[in-house]
């Protein structure tokens, strides 16, 4: 997938999600993804890991899908910044 965009946060290698900084813009491209859909087990979470929703477009009306990344100890201020990815930022 291309033109998406990470509102929010800031998106690492191996899906970490770290917080934005206070001078920092609301949002930031992502890079060219592949994205896989794997039946899982459990839908547990782990103490580092959260869904994050992926909507149509930054309108925020359409949802279609979450995402499960690691966020490390920083859920609590991912979800008050409103994390999300936007698929269609045009």
């Amino acid at each position: 997938m291309t033109g998406m965009r990470i509102e929010g946060g800031d998106w690492r290698d191996n899906n970490v999600i770290k917080p934005l900084g206070e001078k920092e813009d609301i949002g930031k491209n992502l890079p060219t993804m592949i994205m896989t859909w794997r039946k899982t087990e459990s839908k547990v979470l782990k103490e580092d890991e959260m869904m994050i929703p992926v909507y149509l477009n930054r309108t925020r009306k359409k949802l279609i899908m979450s995402l499960r990344v690691q966020c490390g100890k920083n859920k609590t201020v991912l979800y008050q910044k409103g994390i999300a990815v936007i698929a269609w930022s045009q």
